[in-house]
């Protein structure tokens, strides 16, 4: 392809999925070298068809296609915001007519919360088989973007499911009134993270390590103790990342007090569940606390409650 290009120098480079069965690595370098030909050959353009989120950028011109039929509307910015949430590559599988849930998530691996879902015996199809991970960006711009994007799936089908993270409850209200403009329905973690939610059930972690209940709290407490530099230091950092999103201008001082506030009296809230989970898992050989989670552990029971409400 390349060398029929810089040999004969085409005024219109027409390519058909030129990505299929490239690993996501080799498609950017595809993209980068096809950006590289262009800038080299300034009359040359190139008009490409494609699936995948790898072959497109913020430069990009895009014009979708859905069964033949052009799309709109359809600008960069719909685009980026697709990209963030995953949904560029996989949003045509969903099912009007079958979906119940559009669900979308915070975070990248989304193996902890289809392990919630699967132990509540929330099949697969009501959500479409699919978990949107918006890695961290679930912005309002990414929602709408997605609600524009899809026929036939009303916004009162969405589910996004945020991160308490180091937010406040005023800041988290305030992202969720936000994003329930556009019609969805938003479900915070009472914990820190997802992964906080296996750790925080006591009947489980009773189980894991073969202890009673009753021992569960001093088990949990010897592991926070002997890592509270790092648990305060990670929330501390989180919290000025929480508070340059809210466009608020960090206040240091208050953020340490508040630090130690939060572990004298609601530590849950300040230590990341995938921190917590790692400890737990040591030295348990392949074992791992989530894979052993049940129905009757009531883990994240508020989501498992919102989605049967919205599916029955």
């Amino acid at each position: 392809m390349f060398s029929y290009a810089y040999l004969f120098k085409p005024r219109l480079l027409l390519l058909d999925e030129p990505d299929s069965h490239l690993h996501p690595n080799n498609q950017i370098s595809l993209l980068e070298n096809l950006e590289q030909l262009i800038s080299l050959e300034s009359q040359m353009k190139i008009i490409m068809t494609t699936h995948s989120r790898y072959m497109l950028n913020s430069s990009s011109e895009v014009v979708w296609l859905e069964s033949g039929v052009k799309k709109e509307p359809q600008a960069n910015i719909i685009i980026s915001a697709l990209m963030g949430i995953g949904a560029l590559d996989s949003f045509g599988t969903l099912d009007s007519a079958k979906q119940k849930l559009v669900i979308i998530t915070e975070d990248k691996d989304t193996k902890y919360l289809k392990k919630i879902l699967d132990v509540n015996d929330i099949k697969p199809e009501i959500y479409g088989k699919t978990i949107f991970s918006s890695n961290g960006s679930s912005t309002p711009d990414a929602i709408h973007a997605f609600l524009q994007s899809i026929s036939g799936i009303t916004p009162d089908k969405f589910l996004v499911i945020l991160d308490r993270d180091a937010y406040t409850d005023e800041e988290l209200s305030q992202r969720k009134e936000v994003l329930e403009k556009s019609g969805v329905t938003v479900v915070f973690n009472e914990f820190y993270d997802v992964e906080a939610s296996f750790c925080h059930s006591k009947e489980l972690v009773a189980e894991f390590y073969g202890i009673n209940v009753e021992e569960v709290g001093l088990k949990i407490e010897e592991l926070l103790n002997k890592n509270k530099e790092k648990f305060i230091k990670n929330w501390v950092n989180a919290r000025v990342d929480a508070c340059n999103k809210m466009k608020q201008k960090p206040n240091h001082g208050e953020i340490a007090v508040n630090a130690t506030n939060l572990w004298d009296k609601e530590r849950e809230k300040l230590i990341k569940g995938k921190d917590l989970l790692a400890l737990i898992n040591t030295n348990m050989g392949k074992r791992n606390l989530y894979t052993e989670a049940k129905k009757q552990h009531n883990i994240f029971q508020s989501l498992v409650d919102i989605i049967n409400e919205k599916v029955s």
